[in-house]
């Protein structure tokens, strides 16, 4: 199907938008940025959810920063640290698959708000490594603690963010199960019923 700018009715909704990556990148960790991307770029949902994604890892990112610079300050066992961190990465991995329903296939909007739900619950689980890390560079922890957590929970967002192989990934799980709804359409332009 052509594409022609600006004209949404012939429009190939069932193609991937890709991801909006630049310099706009880094002021989606600035408070209202986002909200101000989500009125301006409705029309998109799926560039919305990525850039959502991206601005959760960038605050992991970004958290790290003043830690570099802070002296250090060990006050507790590493091993300890370590082994908190690994527990609750662990945790992270495990609890998502027990907690998360496979997506709803019943119309578009029950689609997209099922693949929602579980992007979020993989995004908090993930968060958790960081913000422990976070806790215990500052409670018990060596200073390289949070580093560790955080490296561990941006490679679980990572793998976990709405990248064009995992939407293909849960599409293919979605016709395995015999739904003939596309994920990528039903984000980028939903069909009632």
């Amino acid at each position: 199907m052509a594409d022609t700018p600006g004209d949404s009715t012939h429009e190939d909704w069932s193609r991937d938008p890709g991801w909006r990556l630049g310099w706009r990148l880094l002021l989606l960790v600035i408070p209202g940025v986002l909200q101000r991307e989500a009125k301006r770029n409705s029309g998109d949902p799926l560039a919305l959810l990525r850039d959502v994604a991206l601005s959760f890892m960038l605050a992991i990112v970004f958290m790290g920063i003043p830690l570099s610079f802070l002296p250090p300050d060990q006050q507790g066992s590493a091993w300890v640290s370590v082994g908190t961190v690994l527990g609750v990465a662990l945790i992270a991995f495990v609890a998502p698959r027990v907690i998360e329903r496979p997506l709803d296939c019943s119309s578009d909007l029950s689609l997209i708000g099922s693949y929602r739900a579980r992007f979020f619950i993989r995004v908090a689980f993930a968060e958790s490594i960081a913000l422990v890390s976070f806790v215990l560079h500052f409670v018990s922890g060596p200073s390289w603690i949070y580093f560790l957590g955080g490296g561990i929970a941006l490679i679980r967002m990572a793998s976990r963010a709405p990248t064009p192989a995992a939407l293909i990934r849960d599409q293919d799980e979605l016709t395995a199960r015999g739904c003939g709804r596309s994920l990528v359409a039903a984000f980028r332009h939903p069909q009632p019923g």
